[in-house]
């Protein structure tokens, strides 16, 4: 098995040539590009040691598969003999049926991954996928063939630890730094199973950016300025399992056995770490409502569907978080965080139930929408789901506090915890007036321009929050 990445400035190619050593076939492909140019794919063949394409290349890409063990490291070096931006690829072809197979790639992918939703990455949606290293809990990708007990198992063997921002989440990605992060994965290729991997990361089909959420293809590229040289190792390795729980675990023990991970020294005490971590309830503690807490905000995601309401964090991590400002605030003395945390108890005793004798644990949603006429934004706000109603102001350009009550008696408050006025979107009158809000939030949109503080001052002076938009 031979595995060389070289940078190289050209385009994005993708070439598949095999090439065999120890029993084991290795496919290459260069990808190079220019900057504001599509990337153009090299197949390489080897020629000893060295790597080449059909045509010269502005980098020289060795490889060497070296038997070390039971397995088989691939080293490869890329020497640049101008500035590239590149990525390389390698892939691992076996005899075992996709459909027979099952795959592990650590904390993130089991099996075929069937029961995650087709909105992630699964083979309802693909049966070919290639993820960051940095996602998974180690940088490996594995095959286990259910019909022979055969495995196969690549193992990405990392020295440096690097990464980079990048400024786009698909498409082709030129890296702004250093980054040691690539790629693993798995293919369906014509029906047989195949590991892939390379450097720097790839993510296809489709990239996992949030829950329920793919977006197209990414690729990257790193750099390589004349003359310098990077070195990337893998290991390839080989075995049986009786099934696949088994195969797990020997990947998770080869794993640990290669890699060899070594404890860390922390950098703090267990009582450093927490006397800064009570800043949070020093903090992000709210009592001005009958229930009383330290701040924190999850949206309800089980269903994803629209809802009337948004969790503030489930009831069991409002009442931890109370204990734990409690308790530490009576192991270090410090009266005011056991206040706090008395307090939050206290509140939930009084009103923390519904009639049902159910803690309660939602805060719903109501919304006052005003507008000189029209109810456009009022519908649009309907449509997620939340309770909302249109104010008309009839000409005025501003809400006042005898308005918001209006508002509030229209809208009803028997099922409202919490209440959004949108007032008129201007940055003079609505800032002169009192509407009796708690909380004055102002968005601010770049294109408007830097001026705006300094030409509208009370506005920007009496928002608790400002939000800024592009």
């Amino acid at each position: 098995m031979m595995d060389i990445i070289k940078k190289t400035l050209c385009a994005w190619v993708l070439l598949l040539t095999t090439v065999s050593a120890y029993g084991i076939d290795l496919n290459f492909k260069l990808s190079l590009k220019q900057p504001g140019n599509d990337a153009v794919t090299y197949a390489l063949t080897s020629k000893g040691n060295n790597l080449t394409a059909s045509e010269e290349l502005p980098l020289t890409v060795y490889g060497n598969l070296i038997p070390e063990g039971k397995d088989l490291r691939l080293i490869v070096l890329l020497t640049a003999k101008e500035r590239v931006y590149f990525n390389i690829g390698i892939s691992v072809p076996t005899d075992y049926q996709t459909d027979d197979c099952e795959f592990y790639l650590p904390g993130f992918w089991y099996h075929k991954n069937l029961r995650s939703p087709r909105e992630a990455p699964s083979f309802h949606t693909s049966k070919s996928w290639n993820f960051r290293e940095d996602r998974l809990s180690s940088p490996l990708t594995g095959v286990y063939d259910s019909r022979s007990g055969r495995t196969l198992i690549v193992l990405r063997n990392l020295e440096e630890r690097a990464d980079a921002l990048t400024t786009h989440q698909e498409g082709e990605i030129i890296l702004g730094g250093r980054s040691s992060i690539g790629y693993l994965g798995f293919n369906n290729d014509g029906g047989y199973a195949s590991l892939t991997f390379g450097y720097p990361w790839v993510e296809t089909p489709e990239r996992y950016i949030r829950k329920l959420t793919l977006v197209k293809s990414a690729t990257t590229f790193a750099k390589l300025e004349p003359n310098e040289t990077i070195t990337l190792n893998w290991f390839i390795h080989e075995s049986e399992a009786k099934d696949y729980g088994q195969f797990v675990a020997d990947s998770w023990n080869y794993c640990m056995d290669r890699i060899n991970p070594l404890p860390l020294n922390p950098l703090y005490t267990p009582d450093q770490v927490k006397a800064q971590l009570a800043n949070y309830f020093r903090k992000s503690y709210v009592d001005r409502y009958p229930l009383k807490y330290h701040s924190g905000l999850s949206i309800r995601c089980d269903d994803c569907l629209p809802a009337d309401h948004v969790q503030l964090g489930f009831c069991g991590r409002v009442l931890l978080n109370a204990f734990n400002s409690l308790e530490y605030g009576e192991q270090t003395g410090e009266q005011r965080l056991s206040e706090m945390g008395n307090a939050i108890f206290d509140s939930w005793l009084q009103n923390g139930f519904t009639a049902q004798g159910w803690l309660k644990d939602e805060m719903r949603i109501g919304v006052m929408e005003a507008d000189i006429d029209s109810d456009v934004d009022a519908a649009a706000i309907e449509e997620t789901g939340v309770k909302v109603i249109q104010l008309h102001t009839g000409g005025m350009c501003h809400l006042d506090a005898g308005m918001t009550k209006q508002g509030l008696e229209g809208l009803g408050v028997d099922d409202v915890d919490f209440a959004i006025l949108e007032n008129i979107g201007n940055l003079v009158c609505p800032a002169e007036f009192d509407t009796g809000a708690v909380k004055n939030a102002m968005i601010l949109s770049v294109p408007e321009g830097h001026d705006k503080p300094l030409k509208y001052p009370l506005m920007f002076s009496i928002c608790d929050v400002l939000l800024i938009n592009k």
